[in-house]
């Protein structure tokens, strides 16, 4: 079975809310008040976590279409390794050409393959549409 298209839809957040609260308050764990507290806090996460991936790697992707002339059946492919690039250097610190040789290595393919292709092209859209953070110093040790 595949999996579904998740869209972010005006009622997403709600849905997600009233699923934690329910989820939280069951057996009356917790009171009232704490319980939506926490699903607050909840909801600020996912928001956050859906848009950190979605935004830019549709953007860059927009941008591989014009560029790569790819087969449709490959689209997902590259989609799904753009948001495993973007996740490796984001949380893992690394550059954009370290995630799309990572990401290659892992996919087993070579230069003449059109994912290939496309995934390069991808590597400089997402460094555009996404620069990597940089990441603060640890204070030295005396």
């Amino acid at each position: 079975m595949a999996g579904r298209n998740r869209v972010y839809r005006p009622s997403s957040e709600f849905r997600y809310k009233l699923k934690m609260a329910d989820y939280m308050s069951r057996g009356g764990r917790a009171p009232l008040v704490l319980v939506m507290e926490t699903v607050d806090a909840m909801t600020s996460g996912w928001s956050a976590g859906f848009f950190a991936y979605r935004v830019p790697v549709n953007k860059a992707f927009e941008q591989v279409k014009a560029k790569v002339e790819l087969p449709s059946v490959y689209w997902g492919i590259v989609k799904g390794q753009m948001k495993k690039m973007v996740k490796l250097v984001l949380s893992k610190g690394i550059t954009y050409d370290d995630a799309f040789s990572k990401v290659v290595a892992d996919l087993g393919i070579s230069p003449g393959d059109p994912v290939y292709q496309a995934l390069e092209v991808a590597k400089d859209a997402l460094a555009a549409v996404l620069p990597k953070t940089p990441v603060p110093a640890s204070p030295a040790s005396p």
